[in-house]
């Protein structure tokens, strides 16, 4: 003999809607939070992977130049020794109105210091700035690079490489 079990067909209760809806704002208020924080280190970490690559073809210049020198700190296209003509060389657009940005959508700086007054065309360090998520240059939120330095963020604001005493130039500024 079989016994029919009857079921409520209702649905569920408030409580157990409410208590559901709980829950995920509960896991919600968790995770966004930790899926922000993830899209920010991705940024720099991507930042820092383009800084790194402009290092390597500014150091191959220098190499295969001889001369000890790094590229000016100019976006001249006609000017061979300028560092929007050796990014253009390697296939990065640099200078130009669609030139390259950082993952915040804001523009590259690059800075060159000339060895000396004597030898203006010589430039002995380098340095390449991401203004970080805020956009503005010289403050903690800073990436940067330099000849001697691989990327990393800045922990200090006012770093000769943005205070302008050395020309500079951004990657998306007409030339």
């Amino acid at each position: 003999m079989y016994t029919k079990l009857s079921r409520n067909n209702e649905g569920f209760t408030m409580t157990e809607l409410l208590v559901v809806v709980a829950i995920i704002i509960i896991l919600s208020s968790v995770i966004v939070p930790r899926l922000m924080l993830a899209t920010t280190y991705a940024r720099y970490s991507r930042t820092k992977a383009e800084m790194a690559t402009f290092r390597t073809i500014v150091e191959a210049y220098e190499a295969d130049q001889g001369n000890s020198s790094y590229p000016k700190a100019s976006n001249d296209l006609q000017n061979s020794a300028s560092i929007a003509s050796v990014f253009a060389a390697a296939g990065i657009k640099w200078g130009t109105s669609d030139g390259i940005k950082d993952p915040w959508g804001h523009p590259y700086l690059y800075s060159a210091a000339p060895r000396d007054i004597s030898t203006p065309n010589v430039m002995y360090s380098y340095a390449f700035v991401s203004a970080g998520p805020d956009g503005k240059f010289g403050n903690a939120d800073d990436v940067w690079c330099t000849d001697d330095q691989p990327p990393l963020q800045q922990n200090d604001a006012g770093l000769w490489f943005v205070s302008g005493v050395y020309p500079q130039v951004l990657s998306n500024s007409n030339p």
